[in-house]
């Protein structure tokens, strides 16, 4: 399994409630102008962004017109290709034997999996031989922290942190 499948298969939870809530929006019913709402909403809800939420609703509605969406079944084709024609322009070979030290910054809002993604790259990076060590900065979530401490303890990866009360 490469990479990025790694990191795909993390993402599992959002995925799951993205898939959940279109197919409630579907259930029993067919899918008409007012379902592509829910789509839209879903994909919100699950942080896809403004931008990305309305290339995947209008890709969506181009095929149900060309009568292409007719099942949750094809709508998650759909999406998984159209997420793909996004990402492919960016798609890039990580390599980071060019700088040292190699930098990775993850950002990002609440509840997404930032922590858990950079937990499995860094496995991924100290199982290949790789040097690893965790800077921890949160200043919304007060458990962000302790988070990643967790994560770091478990693969045996160093962490370094400002004391308690002092500010990032």
């Amino acid at each position: 399994m490469g990479f990025f499948d790694k990191i795909k298969n993390g993402l599992t939870k959002t995925r799951d409630q993205l898939i959940t809530k279109i197919e409630w929006a579907v259930k029993g019913k067919p899918i008409d102008e007012d379902s592509f709402d829910e789509f839209e909403e879903a994909l919100l809800l699950s942080d896809a962004g403004v931008e990305t939420t309305a290339f995947l609703v209008n890709a969506l509605k181009e095929r149900w017109k060309r009568g292409q969406i007719k099942t949750s079944d094809d709508i998650k084709q759909c999406m998984i290709e159209e997420t793909e024609v996004l990402l492919k322009p960016v798609e890039a070979t990580v390599v980071m034997d060019t700088h040292r030290p190699f930098i990775i910054l993850a950002l990002g809002v609440n509840g997404v999996g930032k922590t858990t993604t950079i937990a499995k790259i860094a496995k991924l990076y100290s199982e290949s031989g790789k040097k690893v060590l965790f800077g921890a900065c949160d200043t919304f979530r007060a458990a962000a922290v302790e988070q990643l401490e967790v994560w770091a303890q478990r693969l045996g990866i160093e962490v370094v942190k400002h004391k308690e009360g002092q500010g990032y």
